[in-house]
This record gives C-alpha cells, structure tokens and sequence, in this order.
C-alpha cells in the first residue's frame, strides 16, 4: 500500500496539477519523499519493506513514463520530418516545422 503523502502525488499524476507540474515531476517528488522516509526509519521498522517495494515501484514508473513521454516525442518528430518532405523547398511552412522539431527534441528526457 502507498504511504499517504505518496498516494496523493500519484493522484494528481493521472489527475492532473493545476499548477502547471508535470507528472514526472510529482513522481519524482513522490520518490523522493519515499526514499527520505526510509532512510529516517530504523531499519528493524516493520512498515520499511512495504516502503522499499514502493521505492521500487515508482523508480520502475519514472522509468516507463520517461520511455513511453520519449517514445511519443520521437513519433511527433518523425510525423513532422514527413511532413517537411511533402513541402515544397521555399514553402514558409518548413522553417515552422523544423522550429517546433528542434523545440521537441529538447523535451526528451534523458
């Protein structure tokens, strides 16, 4: 079971934050906190295993939402590169495109 404050961030990740977060962001800080309350409990302290398989869990969820975030950037791009392709050379709308692919690639996460 996810500690409270865990539960809540999760949350908002699918919900949404209405102050602009992204949901790697709030799963960032929900791993944190996380690893924060483990390295504060004794380690004979019953509720530290469920804690450490949570730590886990949301390392392996950042993980996946990184790949699948990285997997949709990169299909936009090719989209877009396609679509430069069927532009004439002096067409207006290419120096547009190339603009948004280079904004693009600066959102992949490494």
């Amino acid at each position: 079971m996810l500690s409270s404050s865990a539960a809540s961030i999760l949350e908002v990740c699918i919900n949404g934050d209405n102050n602009g977060g992204s949901g790697l962001d709030l799963l960032t800080k929900a791993t944190n906190d996380v690893a924060r309350e483990i390295g504060e409990m004794d380690p004979d302290d019953p509720l530290r295993p469920e804690r450490v398989k949570e730590l886990y869990a949301l390392t392996e969820l950042i993980k996946s939402t990184k790949a699948e975030r990285n997997k949709l950037i990169y299909e936009k791009m090719d989209a877009l590169g396609r679509e430069i392709g069927e532009l004439k050379p002096r067409d207006a709308r290419r120096a547009d495109i190339v603009n948004e692919i280079i904004r693009l690639s600066h959102l992949i996460v490494k």
